[in-house]
């Protein structure tokens, strides 16, 4: 937005005796990550948007919960549940669909160049992880109507 557009509108809001200046507001907005944010709340235009508290990515099944939201970068903090993976090295030519918690020590070798390969056993436990993304990418995931067991007991189960 122009300056001097901004300078002439916010003269009509600030209380000139309150010691603000119309120069310094001009000078903070045009500092904030989102200008067109900073004015809008300025002028009591803004309206917090109305966030999905648990939705499911469909893709993948992964179930997120809304931890928060960053007015600025305009992003959404979220937690989620996932199996802990332990990481081993297994002969190249392994079939992996073998290997299982009960047999993978008897497959499990050292690292040894371009005998080896990677393999990322997926564990029975779970652990919380916490990520973001943005609103828009939140907004597209569906709603899940019940929160699953974040901390491990019933009292976290929430129906909607």
């Amino acid at each position: 937005m122009d300056n001097i557009v901004l300078k002439h509108a916010l003269k009509g809001v600030i209380n000139q005796e309150s010691g603000a200046s119309v120069g310094a507001l001009v000078e903070v907005i045009s500092a904030t990550p989102n200008p067109s944010l900073a004015i809008a709340m300025l002028f009591g235009e803004y309206n917090p948007p109305i966030i999905t508290p648990i939705v499911i990515d469909d893709s993948t099944k992964q179930i997120s919960e809304f931890v928060s939201y960053n007015v600025w970068s305009n992003e959404v903090t979220y937690k989620y549940r996932e199996n802990k993976r332990k990481h081993i090295y297994v002969p190249k030519d392994l079939d992996t669909s073998v290997i299982t918690l009960d047999n993978y020590k008897e497959f499990e070798i050292s690292w040894s160049g371009d005998k080896a390969k990677s393999f990322n056993l997926i564990l029975p436990e779970l652990v919380t992880k916490q990520s973001t993304m943005s609103l828009s990418k939140w907004e597209e995931l569906r709603p899940y109507e019940e929160l699953a067991y974040f901390d491990g007991d019933e009292t976290d189960k929430i129906t909607y």
